[in-house]
């Protein structure tokens, strides 16, 4: 028997839309199939330090200085590892520099929190100088300048405890899931650490894979969706907002959750996307021509609020006791056209 015959799926493989291997999705629909196997990249025992990370320890100043002015205010992008040069990213580098120097104290931001894909591909040590440090950071982890650092983590998922909101960052792997099939660790470790947020505080969750997208390439991953739906399931609190990148554009869905819209959030347009034709882009049938937003998923209360996929950008999130607001800037290939803000929104 040839290797391709033993390799046919039989009937019970085929995907959740019928079809073998990999399918086009049906227009609208955000959620692509379940992968049959996974290549999952074993997570290390968890180190002696702690997951959980207080931001007046992370930064003690700027812990001090959010309290004085009773909110945070930091940046967010996903996938700025730069293969094709690093033109992307060194222009949305200095777009957020320029919103630093230039904001009050109480409005500047004080950290920037990236949603994965840091270099590329599987994160070879030898890229970072070449992909990140040299745009983002500093080449070794010390201040680089009076208002930033560059900093190394202490595992691939951990949560930082600010006192406005607290976020848990989760790690997807390679193939958009949480745990290897089989296990449950890093399920147990965001259910654990849903539970101890404060009721009163609010609460991000961020995963570099999405649940929802409606990309023509990768669509959300339902690995993804079904651990965050579990971990409400079992400790009764929703998240505020879920944030991810992976997918190299901007696109906004809100989640009807009773009578609150919960937005899911991609921000994946850091600087991988060196021009218009590397963006991924959304299913040709809902944009050719445009569909009327919000748009109705084929997904039960799911609809795509807002999207940009022809421009790179960045978010930036000010963080109270009562609300998140949540601003995304583009930062066009046309070096000669500046930055501007193209959606807001709070949760």
């Amino acid at each position: 028997m040839s290797q391709a015959a033993q390799l046919s799926p039989i009937p019970s493989q085929l995907t959740r839309h019928q079809a073998v291997g990999k399918p086009r999705r049906p227009t609208g629909d955000p959620v692509a199939d379940l992968k049959d196997s996974t290549r999952f990249e074993p997570i290390p025992h968890p180190p002696p330090q702690r997951l959980a990370v207080p931001f007046d320890v992370f930064d003690p100043a700027a812990n001090q200085a959010a309290v004085a002015a009773k909110q945070l205010v930091f940046h967010c992008v996903g996938d700025v590892g730069g293969i094709n040069g690093t033109a992307t990213e060194d222009a949305i580098a200095r777009a957020m520099e320029e919103q630093i120097t230039g904001s009050s104290k109480n409005n500047r931001p004080a950290f920037l929190y990236i949603l994965g894909d840091v270099v590329y591909f599987n994160g070879q040590q030898r890229l970072y100088k070449h992909e990140f440090y040299e745009n983002l950071c500093d080449s070794v982890p010390r201040h680089a300048s009076p208002y930033r650092m560059s900093m190394t983590q202490p595992y691939p998922y951990w949560t930082l405890d600010t006192p406005f909101v607290t976020i848990i960052g989760l790690y997807s792997n390679v193939e958009g899931s949480l745990d290897a099939r089989g296990r449950s660790d890093q399920q147990f470790y965001l259910e654990a650490q849903m539970k101890a947020v404060p009721a009163k505080k609010k609460l991000l969750i961020t995963v570099h894979h999405p649940p929802y997208s409606l990309d023509s390439a990768h669509g959300g991953c339902p690995d993804i969706l079904d651990a965050l739906d579990l971990a409400v399931k079992h400790t009764g609190r929703q998240p505020d907002a879920v944030l991810s990148g992976h997918v190299h554009n901007y696109q906004r869905f809100s989640r009807l959750v009773g009578n609150r819209k919960i937005p899911y959030v991609i921000a994946g347009a850091g600087g991988y996307a060196n021009d218009e034709r590397s963006m991924h882009k959304l299913q040709k049938s809902l944009t050719n021509p445009p569909v009327k937003l919000p748009y109705k998923t084929t997904e039960a209360g799911v609809a795509l609020e807002n999207y940009q996929q022809t421009e790179p950008g960045f978010m930036r999130i000010t963080a109270t006791a009562t609300k998140l607001t949540f601003e995304y800037f583009i930062v066009p290939f046309d070096s000669k056209t500046s930055p501007s803000l193209f959606d807001t929104f709070t949760a």
